[in-house]
């Protein structure tokens, strides 16, 4: 992980964090998208959304900034 250092106006060191993306599930993902679960893990793979598994539970989550720039993309028509 990237981290910047800082000095504040009394002299001391700060330690500045890079933002954590929002994560959202790949269920929440799913139905943002009006998708299945199994395009979600395609998108994936295939690099179009960015994934982060939680280390301890196993859960993944996908990042939202993600997912509202391929709902953007998606051009809906109604007959």
């Amino acid at each position: 992980m990237l981290c910047a250092m800082t000095s504040t106006t009394d002299g001391q060191a700060r330690v500045v964090l890079p933002p954590v993306p929002t994560l959202i599930s790949m269920a929440a993902a799913a139905q943002r998208l009006g998708c299945s679960r199994s395009t979600i893990t395609r998108y994936v793979r295939r690099g179009h959304l960015a994934a982060r598994r939680d280390p301890l539970s196993g859960r993944v989550g996908i990042e939202l900034p993600g997912v509202e720039a391929l709902a953007a993309q998606r051009v809906r028509i109604s007959a």
